[in-house]
């Protein structure tokens, strides 16, 4: 491609640089790096006659398209892979390539350029390398645009793009990025020599060495978390009084209930039969006993009275299960659990549970701590409990209780459970069955200490494990 400038005749050095300049202006007036790119990629679109172009920079070894043509809004994500291509294939080259290309372009290698054109449907593709200080930093790709259509005056122009508008480029680019991002463009050494390698050595050490002094030495604040769900701190189940069926219901999970207050029925007809039967076989048994009584037979009297009186058991039991046919709630309080509505007209046996009532005059907060964390755990422990339901806002805890014995969840961790209460009038605003997560404030603490001991006891655990 240089040699065109070369064979073909050029105006004059005046019209060349006022055309360059005029691809300059967008750089140089506006502010942000979207708007400065689309700009210089419109103009130089007309200044060349392609159809769309696009700016790709290094990072990290590799090309990342960082502005395209509004042109591209049009096209699929999947068709830059074959742009990046192209654009890598003329910076491992340092040359300008073009496809189809000319003689000029000889030994160069247009693969990714062919391929390019033939994926996408295109006429031709133009690469330009964008260099700073010897040391190649992105390209513009340029699609369905003729060598033969670039004049000397157009190639000098693309030369001199070349070699002086990456760096603008890059740099206005660098400026809207992030202050993370740009720390890590300079610590690994991606702004394009200007810091030599030596010195990126020497930052990226010091970096890291900071990091571990940091690590080591400055005290972080430590906690322990784990999940946590709110329950009453009195709780009672209602179970089935006797065996029968369940006839009504007046409550949900959610209820508020009040002491004495009716929660549901047990079906008591067969009780009321067997109650009618047992009236029966009194009256029966009395006038049995009366008869007698008037025979003055000591013994039958003796046996009727007996009989009466088991007769008259009997029935007072009965009432007594005919009272139990009626729940009712043994404090004010909330339904926990039990929605009583997919089970009417269903057998009941004995102590089945049936509803699970929640005191609410006070909460109980029980975190489940990690096994590995357990020993940083101590009574009196203050913390935070943060509540799905409430993310905006902070409850103080304190921790009241630690489990002795330890549980398994779902994923096959092992916990243990430690209660806490929540502090002050929080615990007005709560509810049993919320859940969050609990951080309990463990003091100040080298973060780096902490995991060289977790390490530390983790090897000398696999050590003893295979050694028994």
């Amino acid at each position: 491609m240089r040699e065109l400038i070369d064979e073909m005749p050029v105006q004059s050095f005046a019209a060349r640089d006022a055309a360059f300049l005029a691809l300059l202006q967008p750089l140089l007036v506006q502010g942000e790096f979207s708007v400065a790119s689309a700009e210089f990629l419109a103009k130089l679109i007309q200044l060349t006659g392609c159809e769309r172009a696009c700016i790709g920079f290094v990072d990290g070894g590799r090309i990342k398209i960082r502005a395209v043509s509004r042109h591209y809004q049009d096209m699929k994500r999947h068709a830059l892979p074959e742009v990046v291509a192209a654009m890598e294939e003329s910076i491992l080259q340092d040359a300008i390539l073009a496809f189809p290309h000319s003689s000029h372009d000889f030994p160069y290698l247009v693969i990714a350029h062919a391929e390019l054109v033939r994926a996408n449907h295109l006429s031709s593709a133009f690469t330009i390398p964008l260099a700073q200080q010897g040391e190649l930093i992105g390209a513009i790709t340029l699609e369905s645009c003729s060598a033969a259509d670039l004049d000397a005056d157009k190639m000098w122009i693309l030369e001199k793009l070349a070699a002086e508008v990456g760096l603008i480029l890059y740099v206005k680019w660098i400026l809207d990025q992030p202050v993370w991002t740009r720390c890590r463009i300079a610590i690994r050494g991606k702004k394009n020599g200007m810091f030599s390698p030596r010195l990126r050595s020497w930052l990226s050490a010091g970096v890291f060495a900071f990091i571990g002094i940091a690590l080591f030495v400055i005290p972080f604040p430590s906690e322990v978390s784990g999940q946590a769900k709110l329950e009453a701190s009195i709780q009672r189940v209602i179970t089935a009084p006797l065996d029968g069926y369940l006839k009504e219901v007046f409550v949900r999970p959610g209820s508020r209930v009040q002491l004495n207050q009716l929660l549901a029925v047990l079906d008591e007809d067969a009780l009321r039969m067997q109650q009618r039967r047992a009236e029966a076989e009194i009256s029966q048994q009395e006038n049995a006993l009366a008869e007698a009584m008037a025979k003055a037979d000591r013994t039958q009297v003796g046996i009727r009275a007996a009989k009466l009186d088991e007769v008259i058991a009997q029935r007072d039991l009965i009432e007594q299960q005919l009272n139990q046919t009626k729940l009712l709630a043994p404090f004010d309080g909330v339904v926990m659990k039990g929605d009583l509505t997919q089970l009417l007209g269903s057998p009941l046996k004995r102590s089945d549970p049936l509803l699970t009532l929640s005191q609410g005059d006070g909460f109980r907060v029980i975190v489940e701590v990690d096994e590995k964390d357990i020993s940083d755990i101590h009574l009196g422990q203050e913390g935070v409990l943060i509540l799905a339901a409430f993310p905006a806002e902070r409850f103080q805890i304190q921790l009241s209780r630690i489990m002795p014995v330890s549980n398994v969840t779902q994923e096959g961790q092992n916990v243990f459970e430690v209660e806490a209460t929540v502090s002050g009038g929080q615990a007005a605003s709560l509810a049993p069955g919320l859940k969050g997560v609990a951080k309990v404030m463990n003091g100040n603490r080298p973060l780096g200490w902490k995991w060289v001991l977790r390490a530390w006891y983790a090897l000398k655990y696999a050590f003893w494990s295979r050694i028994g």
